[in-house]
């Protein structure tokens, strides 16, 4: 259930209780004065026959008169024979009150249904049944409630309705609002990624294109031979060097800045081995060991995932010798799968793994110029790693040399 569905609910929950028992109340309130009144006729009444000198029987029916309901009146004689005195009103449930008034003690006032009645003693064992019909306010109160319950459908109608249209255009507003602030940030991050990508760019181009351009103004005033097959092998070399470059670049710029593509179930298990075979393929004099489990399927972008599988295997090639034992494991294990590329190489020239931020970070030198890599092979393979919901980890390995481990959400 949405936002929206939940605030109209809870709102209209909270109007239709307050309404019905503000309602009730005052419908209930008015019921009970208009009894407690009845029950104050029947009292006086009842205290004046008492105080009466005279005939009290007359002194009833006097009273009896223009009370605010009807009052009828029955004599209880010595052997408990009702006989009317007085019948401004029948029907009235004799048995009920009879049962009631042999128990109840003098004076005393009650209730069946839509009655009141009281009694008072006259004549040695006699007494005066005083009944009074309250059902005129019974079918008030229970109109009224009729008109409430109406009244709460209709409030809930018109509150549903209001409501609909002032939450639905706040909800409106506030989404609007955030996506805003989401559309501003995520600009705000390209911003600064195109702002590093350029500062990256011009860094590292510089050297290759002063290189270039020396040559090129040693040949325009002839201190050089440009066909020389030396000097153009220095122009090719750089010139790839560029475009490695380049290449490598776009492709971190592309992982930070560009969404991803549309996740699919992959099986990493049968994609690693298939690009460890085409690895092998290129590279015959590769030693590789394989412990991979069958069967990792995941959720995933199988580009991302072929990215980061080349670019641990080509530093591998590239940083270590074609004799130095490579371990390639795979696994599942706690909701979360794990890729290890394990190689016997020389490791990191000064030998530290803690400083993961300078081993992530674009152009690191410790293993990037003198074997002719651009340093940007383990940036590449974090922003691909994070853009699958994963994360990239450095390590010494058990061979002894570099340990990169990936870690993936198995979902």
């Amino acid at each position: 259930m949405g936002l929206q569905q939940r605030l109209t609910l809870f709102t209209l929950a909270l109007v239709t209780v307050l309404s019905a028992v503000l309602g009730g109340s005052l419908i209930q309130n008015d019921f009970n004065s208009a009894v407690s009144g009845v029950s104050t006729d029947l009292k006086i009444i009842q205290d004046s026959v008492d105080l009466s000198k005279t005939d009290k029987i007359t002194t009833a029916l006097s009273l009896a008169q223009n009370r605010r309901v009807p009052v009828t009146i029955l004599l209880k004689d010595e052997t408990g024979e009702f006989t009317e005195v007085s019948e401004p009103f029948s029907n009235y449930p004799l048995t009920s009150i009879s049962a009631k008034y042999d128990k109840m003690k003098p004076q005393q006032i009650h209730r069946v249904d839509g009655y009141l009645f009281t009694s008072v003693p006259v004549e040695g064992d006699a007494s005066l049944l005083l009944i009074a019909t309250i059902q005129r306010y019974v079918d008030e109160r229970n109109k009224n409630i009729f008109f409430l319950l109406i009244f709460l459908v209709f409030i809930v109608i018109i509150a549903l309705l209001l409501l609909r249209l002032v939450i639905s255009r706040d909800v409106a507003r506030e989404r609007e609002a955030i996506e805003s602030e989401e559309r501003l940030k995520s600009e705000a991050s390209q911003k600064a990624a195109l702002l590093d990508f350029a500062g990256d760019a011009s860094h590292e181009l510089r050297t290759p294109l002063t290189v270039l351009k020396g040559y090129l103004e040693l040949g325009s005033n002839k201190r050089i031979d440009l066909n020389d097959a030396a000097t153009l092998e220095k122009l090719i070399k750089e010139a790839n060097r560029m475009e490695g470059t380049i290449s490598h670049l776009l492709q971190v710029f592309e992982s930070q800045t560009v969404p991803g593509g549309e996740a699919e179930q992959v099986d990493l298990s049968a994609l690693l081995t298939k690009t460890v075979d085409s690895f092998q393929e290129t590279h015959p004099k590769r030693q590789v060991d394989r412990e991979i489990q069958s069967v990792l399927l995941l959720n995933a972008e199988s580009e991302l995932l072929l990215r980061i599988f080349n670019n641990a295997l080509m530093n591998i090639h590239r940083h270590t010798m074609e004799g130095d034992r490579v371990l390639v494991r795979a696994k599942s294990e706690g909701g979360e799968v794990t890729v290890e590329f394990h190689d016997a190489g020389p490791g990191f020239p000064d030998g530290n793994y803690n400083k993961k931020s300078r081993l992530f970070s674009r152009f690191d030198p410790s293993r990037s110029r003198v074997t002719g890599g651009s340093g940007l092979g383990l940036s590449i393979m974090q922003a691909a790693a994070e853009s699958l919901g994963g994360s990239l980890a450095i390590e010494q390995s058990e061979l002894g040399g570099v340990l990169v481990t990936l870690y993936l959400p198995q979902r």
